[in-house]
């Protein structure tokens, strides 16, 4: 069914609110799987000293899937409380808006701190060679705090719905 017959399915409406949901969830697992592959793309042909980044960025990329995934589940569960009906629709809609809000805060984060590393670099250089770490464990933090914010989103749709 992924790739055969879909038109057909959504067009005869015979996908259920959980089989959609599947399509969203890989298509942000796949996301995330690809953006390690991404940076090491760039960095292809240069010298590594140190495989910590590139395993950083791995684990960092395998909990930021699990947070987006149990993410998912939850605004799923909150929408099938509400009345079981156009998740797809709803996560796409209440989720535009997260998604530049969160986007903003994480660029300026991030940018924040390696102002501030890079400030610090000569006094302290074991903070400087950690970046990598404490970045992603910023990102896994952002991603959770999206999500239980986008599961309000849903929360205050079903307030409003059962007005």
């Amino acid at each position: 069914m992924i790739f055969s017959n879909l038109e057909e399915a959504i067009a005869g409406n015979k996908l259920s609110q959980r089989e959609k949901t599947k399509y969203l969830v890989f298509a942000v697992l796949i996301c995330f799987i690809a953006y390690p592959f991404e940076l090491g793309m760039q960095t292809l042909g240069k010298q590594h000293d140190n495989t910590s980044v590139d395993l950083t960025t791995m684990l960092g990329s395998a909990a930021n899937m699990i947070v987006a995934f149990l993410g998912i589940k939850r605004c799923y569960r909150t929408n099938e409380a509400i009345d079981d009906s156009n998740f797809i629709e709803r996560f796409i809609l209440l989720n535009f808006p997260m998604t530049i809000k969160f986007v903003l805060l994480m660029f300026l984060l991030i940018l924040a701190y390696i102002v501030m590393t890079w400030a610090l670099k000569s006094h302290y250089p074991a903070v400087w060679e950690r970046i990598p770490t404490y970045l992603s464990v910023l990102v896994i933090l952002i991603t959770y705090f999206y999500y239980v914010f986008l599961n309000r989103s849903f929360v205050r749709l079903g307030a409003k719905i059962g007005e």
